[in-house]
């Protein structure tokens, strides 16, 4: 396709000679919109020329075209006139319009700077080929309308024909489904989008980086894929409460119109959306309905699970905390953590033993995780290490994430498929509910089908190869697989359900598995539920961030940078303070800035920055109140 433009005039041109053999045709103003009347009705009609570069340099799809609406203010009156408006894209080289469902597309008038449509390239070149009109339809089940610019008094005279869910959208501010359109207009809400951001940051396992992928993704959804002229919004507005959103996750994955965004970006959707439906809902005070899933289930996208190696994504093991499974009935068996018996070693490695002080540290450090603790189960535990040999020995010398839940799938006779091996039950539940069947849902994972009949080169290490020759693929958090096989039920109306049990319930021979069941999608706690810190001071102020690690940048400034620096402090193994960081290390989001050239290091848990502010506390001898607290308290 060429990029010559066709003026406005030419346009109005072409569209008058396609329509001047009919005797009932009469144009009554204006160039681009012009008002027209066909058979006594009247239209609006505004063009925009299709080109190649309207939308490949974006996409990685060749077929696609993106034709822009902008927002004008001669549009306004139109919009709230009771005449249609067609929008028409206009293809020079077949000489062929597209169109779009004209209700909806009015509908979009001055909402934004410009929206987006999307045509297809082969619906075009098919449509002058044949001289006939060619419906493209999305997985969606929405329509884009490629005909020959001659064929234009056929379509304006049989709009219902091609368009007949003409009442299939509620127009934001009409009075039907009042809900609906107040769930949508705060769905695409450009300020709530914009709020979004801040509420990422409150989430201190959430790097800068992620943060900024997850409010990026959010916003080029909206103004881009999720948009009435190909439906994807259709997903959307069918449900009356934006907690119900969560179930539009998986079918909007599964559609044509994300590849408009980049592999990393569609790695983000689902944890993406689910988060900024979680914040919707916080901050419009709609009830969030309890789960009984606690959070460990949700894990950060780049923390995707292989059940088989205990690596990442990239194949990379995956650090883990080294003390949980030494951790029972709220008591700590055995010091598993490198950094505590290093902070213990000068204590209790040598001639003269301080017994006292090391149990004082091992309280500080653990007396949350592990409240049964006694002070003879400390002290069993100190005179328990080998100074020779103070760690456990690993299994298999990798260093594995220790998986807190597993899947259970209950079939409709009420037997079970629930192994050890979440990929394990992953795979026989798929296999339950037919395979061909699960395949036909056309559902994928780190844009691989979930059900392939061919091994993929990047995660073939990830699919499981069945007995019927199909690989399954299982790289993703089980998070993800208990959300897939929900909606997989669902979809294929065969009565299972889905629990995520505590692995510690998993040998249960009495174990009530209907506490565990899921009702909806998982959605993430909110960050109010979130720990936090807070300083109070003697003249009843305090500090107390959002980010844990904001608070702690505003402790150390208050302490005074110098003074801090010189107490020499360990962030672990490492130093907290640097007064240099490196080329890498200054790319990294983890390194923040205090002032006077230093930097401290936050790459740490709630629980360690709490310690690190409390020594500073006492060194310093600051009279602070330092507790931790429970979200905005």
């Amino acid at each position: 396709m060429n990029n010559e433009i066709t003026s406005r005039d030419s346009l109005k041109n072409l569209l008058c000679d396609a329509l001047n053999k009919k005797d009932s045709f009469r144009f009554i103003k204006g160039i681009n919109p012009c008002l027209i009347a066909l058979n006594g009705v009247d239209f609006w009609i505004y063009q925009k020329n299709i080109t190649s570069t309207a939308f490949t340099k974006r996409s990685a799809l060749s077929d696609v075209n993106r034709i822009q609406l902008p927002k004008r203010d001669i549009f306004q009156p139109i919009k709230d006139s009771d005449i249609a408006f067609i929008f028409l894209g206009y293809d020079k080289d077949h000489d062929v319009y597209v169109t779009w469902n004209p209700y909806t597309t009015k509908q979009r008038l001055n909402i934004t700077k410009n929206v987006s449509f999307y045509s297809r390239r082969n619906a075009q070149k098919l449509a002058s080929e044949t001289g006939t009109f060619q419906q493209v339809y999305q997985t969606n089940g929405s329509a884009i309308l490629a005909f020959p610019r001659t064929r234009l008094a056929d379509y304006l005279l049989n709009i219902a024909d091609y368009f007949p869910e003409m009442t299939e959208y509620v127009a934001v501010g009409s009075k039907r489904r009042k809900a609906a359109n107040e769930a949508y207009k705060s769905f695409v809400d450009s300020k709530n989008i914009k709020d979004f951001l801040p509420y990422l940051r409150s989430y201190d396992q959430l790097t800068e980086e992620q943060s900024l992928k997850y409010f990026k993704v959010i916003k080029k959804l909206i103004s881009e894929v999720i948009t009435p002229e190909i439906s994807c919004r259709k997903m959307f507005i069918k449900y009356d409460s934006i907690e119900d959103y969560t179930k539009a996750i998986v079918p909007l994955i599964n559609t044509s119109e994300i590849d408009i965004l980049s592999p990393e970006e569609k790695e983000c959707i689902e944890p993406a959306l689910i988060a900024y439906i979680s914040f919707l809902r916080y901050s419009s005070n709609e009830p969030i309905t309890d789960c009984t899933i606690p959070e460990d289930l949700y894990m950060n996208e780049e923390e995707v699970e292989d059940e088989e190696d205990g690596s990442d994504v990239n194949g990379n093991p995956v650090i883990v905390d080294p003390d949980k499974k030494y951790i029972k009935n709220g008591k700590l068996l055995k010091i598993a953590n490198p950094d505590i018996i290093e902070t213990l070693r000068p204590l209790l490695d040598t001639e003269y033993k301080n017994s006292l002080g090391a149990i004082n540290i091992l309280y500080d450090h653990y007396n949350e995780k592990c409240p049964n603790m006694e002070l003879r189960d400390w002290k069993k535990l100190i005179d328990n290490i080998d100074w020779k040999n103070p760690l456990p020995v690993k299994d298999d010398g990798k260093d594995k994430r220790q998986k807190q839940y597993v899947i259970a799938t209950i079939l409709p006779d009420g037997s079970r498929i629930m192994y050890r091996n979440v990929a394990q039950t992953f795979i026989e539940s798929i296999e339950a509910m037919g395979i061909e069947k699960f395949k036909s849902l056309e559902l994928s994972s780190a844009n691989v089908p979930i059900v392939s009949e061919y091994p993929d080169a990047k995660y073939d290490f990830a699919q499981h190869v069945t007995d019927s020759g199909y690989y399954i693929m299982t790289n993703m958090t089980t998070f993800q697989k208990v959300n897939i096989l929900y909606y997989a039920a669902n979809q294929l109306k065969v009565n299972f359900e889905v629990a995520a049990i505590p692995l510690s319930h998993f040998k249960d021979a009495d174990l009530d598995i209907e506490r565990y069941i899921v009702k909806e999608p998982l959605i993430p706690r909110t960050p109010s539920n979130r720990q936090k810190i807070r300083i109070s001071f003697f003249d009843d102020t305090f500090i107390q961030e959002n980010q844990v690690s904001s608070t702690l940048v505003k402790a150390v400034q208050l302490a005074g940078v110098r003074k801090v620096f010189d107490l020499n402090l360990k962030n672990g193994k490492k130093p907290f303070m640097l007064n240099h960081l490196s080329e890498e290390e200054l790319k990294m989001t983890k390194f923040k800035s205090v002032g006077d050239g230093l930097w401290i290091d936050t790459n740490s848990d709630t629980e360690s920055k709490f310690n690190i502010l409390k020594e500073i506390n006492e060194k310093l001898n600051l009279g602070w109140y330092i507790e931790k607290v429970e979200g905005n308290i």
